[in-house]
């Protein structure tokens, strides 16, 4: 049915509260609280459908925190939802208008122009511009600055608006009152807190897109610690492996599909449109290193130094590689 009406939202300046809740000497943290009134829900006529004249209010905190170190901005967006059939997006102008932006996916990013697809006009399914993603969008200018939208889990639904402002829209509810062509599952309203963390991070032509996973990867996993008693004079420790490279990122550390004990599989991904080099140091010495297929099936042999060895990956290439110890 067709919509006859969508109701406003509002924010009046007395709805927004700014606090700081955090003064260290590492980092410093505001608190911005905003309360949206929007239409309460969704009433279904003969004529069509049209958003209730009624409002309810749905409050945003958002935590912002400014470290001492980082060229980033860590954001916790905590949304308190009490109404369904609705759709609450973050928008980010970059100041950057035209051009493309660029979304990921596994194991790549993926150029998309902004704006819908308007030659698709007289499909019967027009493009709306709205697509997928991973965790990952930015937009650059001919400079090779621009602004990089990071999450630490996937909100999938992005658009690139051909705007002034070169706004970026990210979706991040997309509250339904029922399930499609069930007797209810009401959980679809996505009613109550939801939590999101996100990194704002201004971008120099030198960051890279293997950068952005570097830090997407800490924001989703945080530090973990472990306090070990270690019997050794210097008191140092050795990680398991380490990896030398700008562009080649490690994706999967597992045990091969045998399960020894004697050997590792490890896969990486090249996420540069030109051809990157690695080197992968073990702290155990190394027998031999074997590239093989997504199966583990051998494709062929590397040669291995002592407790390292180096791969060359082309543009965007992902190899498995068995590391027998």
């Amino acid at each position: 049915m067709p919509t006859l009406f969508s109701g406003p939202v509002k924010c009046n300046p007395k709805d927004v509260v700014i606090e700081k809740i955090n003064d260290g000497a590492a980092a410093c943290a505001f608190r911005i609280s905003r309360t949206f009134s929007i239409p309460d829900g969704t009433e279904y006529l003969q004529s069509g459908t049209r958003r209730s004249g009624k409002a309810a209010d749905i409050r945003v905190d958002t935590v912002v925190t400014l470290g001492l170190n980082d060229r980033h901005v860590r954001c916790q967006a905590t949304i308190h939802n009490t109404v369904s059939e609705h759709r609450l997006r973050l928008s980010l102008p970059t100041g950057i208008t035209g051009g493309s932006y660029k979304a990921n996916q596994a194991y790549c990013f993926v150029e998309r122009g902004v704006g819908p697809d308007r030659s698709t006009g007289d499909w019967k399914e027009p493009e709306t511009g709205y697509k997928g993603f991973e965790s990952i969008l930015y937009k650059r200018s001919a400079d090779g600055g621009g602004l990089a939208f990071i999450s630490a889990y996937g909100l999938h639904e992005c658009y690139g608006a051909d705007d002034i402002e070169g706004t970026l829209y990210i979706t991040m509810i997309r509250a339904f009152k029922n399930t499609v062509s069930t007797d209810g599952q009401p959980d679809g309203g996505l009613i109550g807190e939801s939590r999101y963390d996100f990194i704002l991070k201004p971008l120099l032509p030198s960051d890279s897109d293997a950068d952005l996973i570097r830090l997407q990867s800490s924001l989703a996993c945080g530090i973990y610690t472990r306090t070990t008693r270690v019997n050794r004079p210097d008191k140092t420790t050795d990680s398991f492996m380490n990896v030398q490279s700008d562009n080649v990122i490690v994706t999967t550390v597992k045990p091969p599909y045998e399960n020894s004990d004697k050997a590792a599989i490890v896969r990486l991904c090249n996420y540069s449109d030109k051809a990157s080099t690695a080197k992968i140091t073990f702290k155990q010495k190394i027998k031999k290193v074997i590239q093989t297929n997504l199966l583990e099936e051998k494709e062929s042999e590397l040669k291995a130094s002592a407790n390292f060895f180096t791969a060359t990956l082309s543009k965007h290439k992902i190899a498995t590689f068995r590391i027998e110890f």
